[in-house]
């Protein structure tokens, strides 16, 4: 199992999270490719959830044009929100998150987001389910509506 990234140990209103892809293209079915890449990102971890990229040096902010030069995605847009909204947003709808730790050489970066079941008014964040193996509609809306801003990607990867 990954370790989990503290977030009691970060400035959650602060740190800054991306997902590859434009999440408000009008011309995609943005759910379902959500749902589609809530998978197993690597064997070497072997958690369900979603790739996004969160800066791993705590000590140090980065901006997101700083954490896509040092994890290089394809995608020629990034979607970008903040811990603490996408956290919000997720609970509102019902769900908690956690967000393993799963760099690979080219994403140092990387980490992997997951979501359970939680009562909205439960302050704790509790979990009331195990972590989903697959991503449920409402928590697929819930992250459309957190990744609300969307900008070109600086240094688009070329694909092999």
């Amino acid at each position: 199992m990954p370790q989990i990234l503290d977030l009691t140990q970060i400035s959650v209103l602060a740190e800054i999270i991306i997902r590859g892809g434009d999440l408000h293209d009008p011309k995609a079915n943005v759910r379902q490719i959500l749902q589609n890449n809530y998978k197993v990102f690597s064997a070497k971890y072997g958690v369900y959830g979603l790739s996004v990229i969160i800066n791993t040096t705590m000590q140090q902010s980065a901006s997101y044009a700083t954490l896509i030069q040092r994890n290089p995605i394809f995608n020629r847009k990034i979607s970008l929100s903040v811990i603490g909204t996408l956290r919000a947003i997720l609970k509102s709808a019902g769900f908690g998150m956690i967000l393993y730790v799963t760099p690979s050489h080219d994403l140092p970066d990387h980490h992997t987001l997951a979501v359970f079941d939680v009562d909205p008014a439960d302050v704790q964040g509790q979990l009331l389910s195990a972590i989903y193996a697959t991503l449920p509609d409402t928590a697929a809306d819930a992250i459309i509506r957190a990744f609300s801003q969307v900008v070109n990607n600086p240094h688009p990867k070329p694909r092999p």
